[in-house]
């Protein structure tokens, strides 16, 4: 009876849609088997769907050429092939997230660190440290910088705000020349600004977003008080 309803499955079925594979089959009988679960006959019916494996795996990125054609060989059907990329992708996508979100943390480390280290300079250090940049290399420097986890180091950002001061003493102007701590020149309050508008637009946090835009709009206020004088 198991036998007749076996069989009975296939009453009906093209014979090129029917899969054998039997033990120790040639590569050639393997392939023909492969073919009729969907495997195409050449690379140029190979195709996989970008949107099904995900954005983080690029399919014409270097590489990917080699191992689709491996994949191919060995017999991988197309939607298998996009089944492993996808879970590589998120593997890969949560990867990205988790570092994002380390950087953030050590970031907001930093900066308390150097809050407690600094006190009442911290301000104005870092408004010296932008003005620095600022001079020295404009967003070119900081984007630099923060792709180097360095926007928020306490060494770099010290040593950015010596360089600062010396550059504002040159430059003169302000309350007193090259002290940023109470009397911080008009550009650097003003690079000091849109540096924390910058941070703004990144935060994630909407409470501390809405604390970097106040202080942005402190220095502005400082950088026009100061221009008029």
């Amino acid at each position: 009876m198991r036998g007749f309803d076996h069989a009975s499955q296939f009453i009906g079925r093209p014979t090129d849609h029917l899969v054998e594979l039997p033990p120790n089959s040639s590569p050639e009988a393997q392939r023909a088997a492969f073919e009729k679960m969907g495997l195409p006959r050449d690379m140029a019916g190979y195709k996989l769907d970008q949107k099904a494996v995900g954005e983080a795996i690029k399919l014409d990125a270097p590489g990917m050429k080699t191992l689709t054609e491996a994949a191919f060989k060995a017999g991988v059907l197309p939607k298998q092939l996009e089944g492993l990329l996808g879970t590589f992708n998120g593997m890969i996508e949560q990867g990205q997230k988790d570092m994002a979100a380390a950087e953030i943390e050590r970031n907001s480390q930093n900066i308390e660190a150097l809050k407690n280290e600094l006190g009442e300079a911290f301000d104005g250090d870092v408004a010296a440290a932008n003005f620095a940049v600022g001079k020295l290399g404009g967003e070119a420097l900081r984007e630099s910088l923060n792709r180097a986890g360095l926007g928020t180091d306490g060494p770099v950002l010290k040593m950015l705000a010596k360089v600062g001061k010396m550059l504002g003493e040159d430059e003169g102007g302000g309350d007193k020349p090259g002290d940023f701590g109470g009397g911080i020149t008009p550009d650097a309050a003003k690079e000091q600004g849109q540096a924390l508008i910058r941070q703004a637009i990144d935060e994630p946090n909407i409470m501390k977003r809405r604390e970097l835009e106040k202080k942005a709009q402190e220095f502005f206020a400082k950088a026009e008080k100061r221009s008029a004088k």
